[in-house]
């Protein structure tokens, strides 16, 4: 079975994507340039669920 792939320009989207350039992203991703957005202290490391699910659910947005 030949699978069709589907290929958008930029133009076509309605909401322009956050993640443009994925090899780019990922080839210069350092986690000390975003250390700032998490709660978790730096000396016990990082807790990706409390970043990722538990502050979230502690927020105003917990109902959404």
């Amino acid at each position: 079975m030949k699978k069709n792939i589907i290929k958008k320009e930029q133009k076509d989207f309605v909401v322009k994507p956050y993640l443009l350039d994925y090899e780019n992203q990922y080839k210069n991703f350092k986690w000390d340039d975003i250390s700032y957005k998490f709660e978790t202290p730096e000396n016990i490391g990082l807790n990706i669920a409390h970043e990722a699910i538990d502050r979230h659910a502690q927020s105003s947005l917990a109902d959404k």
